[in-house]
């Protein structure tokens, strides 16, 4: 699989983040979260991970551990924004990284496609 084909998803999906903090941006009358602005990253630094160690990644738990945490950085942003605090949120931080170690771990064999 090229490298384009591998991080064309990651790409989207950033570009999707970023067009959706900046629409909120421009409607949030100046309230802003950091966490929410810089969500279009995430997926960004993921792609260019997925990328560079492909192999040595579970592609399904990979994604799984990356999405935790695009949704830890809306949450938290939306919950900054909103000027409370939630005990239960580092625990989306936490499962995140645990899932992204996982990935890394559990490493599935890629088959090998055989012409005849």
């Amino acid at each position: 699989m090229s490298v384009i084909k591998k991080f064309l998803p990651y790409l989207i999906v950033s570009v999707i983040c970023l067009i959706a903090s900046l629409i909120y941006e421009h409607f949030s009358h100046g309230v802003v979260s950091i966490y929410m602005l810089h969500a279009w990253a995430v997926p960004c630094v993921a792609g260019f991970i997925r990328v560079i160690f492909d192999k040595y990644l579970n592609n399904t738990i990979y994604r799984s551990g990356w999405i935790t945490l695009l949704c830890y950085s809306y949450m938290r942003g939306v919950i900054e924004i909103y000027g409370t605090t939630n005990k239960l949120l580092p625990y989306f931080l936490y499962a995140g990284i645990i899932i992204l170690l996982l990935s890394v771990t559990i490493v599935e064999k890629k088959k090998k496609k055989t012409s005849k």
